[in-house]
């Protein structure tokens, strides 16, 4: 192989290596995956089947959540760009979030991580081994968030799922899972 084409590969791995890293601390990546963003570390080893049944019980949470936020979308008390991005999710006939909320389950995964399109390991993904789930890593999250916060790190990382099941892009995602971080008690 010629110089040439091993400086073109490294330079093409270290801009992907340094892209999942960006992306991991934001909050997620194209291709729809996401991720728990700035979790509070374990003090010790977990279980990834004790952090599974926390995750199937933030599901409610989801549900719950997006109640308050049809009221306040219909009481007008979000931000603008929240507003905007809430009205679009629930007032959509084709894919409407609640709907996708009721429709999908939730597959946890306790042995591997989720994957996106393009095979990257995340905490969460719209593609799972179901058909209608999307995936949440019970054996990440049980590496990277202390028990204390998985209910709302997996509630956020659901609702960013289910928000790119409904159509919207990454970037929304993010930002609306970062909202809900901070809402979610």
């Amino acid at each position: 192989m010629s110089f040439t084409k091993i400086l073109a590969v490294t330079s093409f791995i270290c801009l992907n290596v340094f892209a999942i890293n960006v992306f991991a601390k934001a909050g997620g990546v194209s291709g729809g995956g996401g991720f728990v963003i700035n979790p509070l570390r374990p003090t010790q080893p977990q279980s990834a089947q004790d952090i599974e049944q926390i995750i199937k019980n933030s599901k409610s949470i989801v549900s719950k959540y997006i109640q308050t936020k049809k009221m306040q979308l219909k009481q007008n008390t979000m931000s603008g760009h929240e507003q905007r991005i809430y009205d679009q999710l629930l007032n959509s006939q084709k894919n409407n979030l609640e709907d996708v909320v009721k429709k999908y389950n939730v597959h946890i995964e306790d042995e591997a991580p989720c994957y996106t399109s393009d095979h990257i390991a995340v905490d969460g993904s719209i593609f799972a081994e179901t058909a209608n789930s999307i995936c949440i890593s019970s054996a990440t999250i049980a590496e990277k968030v202390h028990p204390s916060e998985v209910s709302k790190q997996a509630a956020a990382l659901m609702l960013h799922e289910m928000i790119e099941v409904a159509g919207l892009e990454d970037a929304d995602a993010i930002h609306l899972q970062k909202i809900a971080l901070d809402e979610i008690k």
